[in-house]
Order: structure tokens, then sequence, then C-alpha cells
């Protein structure tokens, strides 16, 4: 567990080390351009991986993101998952990553991360799956944003997604929780994890 956490934070550093800073003109928020290397370092890290830059303004004083997990269009998670940065700086880098649990094949880890200027935060959890999931389930997943994008309450920034009828798209747009689309969109799927980010002033 250690070892994955300094791994995870090893990264960060990395890829933060690589970026370019710019003048900040409009809060946003984007999948990161990652470099060849930078990829195959988070492949070895991880099954799956979502890393996003964001450029706030400075009333913004704290992002917290989190994962919510759905069975069949219905929310389940039922304990706390996420993380929250005070914002020293109003740029910065998030990650999520999952991964199968070895020795246990009903197990999905999610670790999730924030990094702005000398603030680093990560968390990591469990969540149970159905039985045999990797046999019986198709999985889809995907960024839920393109390009930058303003920023919005709570948005969905990337998905997972498992059907067992073999049908399995991420979504292709942002979308929030009081969407109709969203919930119908939602209920084709056995589980669903929503990536989610939220910036307050």
């Amino acid at each position: 567990m250690k070892r994955a956490v300094f791994l995870m934070i090893s990264i960060f550093l990395l890829l933060v080390a690589c970026d370019n800073t710019q003048p900040i003109t409009e809060s946003t928020i984007g999948p990161s351009e990652l470099t060849e290397r930078q990829q195959a370092l988070l492949t070895t890290a991880a099954s799956q991986s979502f890393v996003y830059d964001f450029s706030v303004d400075k009333e913004y004083k704290n992002v917290n993101i989190w994962v919510d997990k759905y069975e069949f269009g219905k929310r389940v998670t039922d304990h706390p998952n996420g993380v929250t940065v005070e914002l020293d700086e109003h740029e910065g880098m998030i990650i999520f990553s999952t991964n199968r649990v070895i020795g246990h094949e009903d197990q999905l880890a999610f670790r999730i991360g924030v990094h702005s200027d000398q603030s680093t935060a990560v968390g990591e959890y469990t969540e149970t799956m159905p039985k045999d999931y990797e046999k019986n389930l198709v999985s889809g997943w995907g960024h839920n944003i393109s390009g930058e994008e303003s920023l919005v309450p709570n948005m969905v920034l990337g998905s997972i997604n498992y059907s067992s009828d073999g049908n399995v798209t991420s979504f292709h747009n942002q979308l929030q929780l009081d969407s109709e689309i969203f919930h119908e969109e939602l209920k084709e799927y056995d589980v669903s994890f929503l990536f989610r980010v939220n910036f307050t002033k």
C-alpha cells in the first residue's frame, strides 16, 4: 500500500515537472496531454488511469474529487472515498486510477489524487464487484469531457462502465446528476463508476 502511494506521488511530481505554466484567463479543466514516457509510467501503476489539468481563478479555495458507484442506474456509494485539497496555487493535476486486487477477484482498487503546487493528497479504497466480473462483464471507459471545459459544479470527468449484455461504451459528453438522459444511460449498465470533481470558493 505505502509503495503504491509513493509511486503515485512520484508520478504526480514527474507529470507536474513537465507541465508548462500559462496565465489563467478562465477557470477550466481538461484531459492532460501525456507524453509517451508519462503514459508508460501510469500504465505500470494502473489498469486504467485518467489524468486532468486544471486552472482556476483565485476565488476558488478548495478542490474535492471522489468516485460515485452506480448499479443499474442507482447510486450505491455508501462510504466516503473523496480527497479534498486546499488550493495554494490555482493550477494543478487530478489523477484517478484503478487496479484489480490480486488474490481477490471481486475487488477493484481505486486511487485518487490531487496535486497543486506544494499540496498533494492521495487516497485509496476498494469496491466490491459482481462475482467473476472480469469474465462475465464487458467494460468500457473514457473521458467525459473533451479538451478544456469551463467548470461546473460536481463535474463528471470520466467513467468506467460494466455491462453483462456486451453493449457498453463510455458516456460521450459531460452529464449532470439532475439530467434525465444521464439517469437513463446509467440504467443500461450493471455497474458504473463516475469520477467527479467540485471546486469551491
